[in-house]
């Protein structure tokens, strides 16, 4: 029979070394969800950083407009409802040249 493990020469520092690992171990089972959300959120960043392009013309009766105009924009779904405006209310333009 071989000896019990309390009569080895290194069993405190195994056991020692048991119980870190167990720690580690437990450790990262809370880090990993964390880490993971983490990820998962800078994920979507690119997709609300970047700017709409979007280019054309102002024309007025069929003339190309050009100076100084006052616009308002907002982003509405197809019943008309606002998700986003320029402004704290529709009537808030920015000054734009054209």
């Amino acid at each position: 029979m071989g000896l019990p493990a309390k009569n080895l020469p290194h069993a405190g520092a195994l056991s020692k070394l048991c119980k870190r690992s167990r720690k580690a171990i437990m450790n990262s089972r809370q880090i990993l969800p964390t880490l993971l959300l983490l990820l998962g959120s800078l994920a979507c960043l690119p997709a609300f950083s970047a700017p709409v392009a979007f280019s054309g013309k102002v024309a007025i009766n069929g003339l190309n407009y050009s100076g100084a105009a006052a616009f308002t924009f907002a982003l509405r779904d197809k019943e008309g409802t606002v998700h986003w405006r320029n402004g704290a209310n529709a009537d808030d333009p920015i000054n734009v040249p054209v």
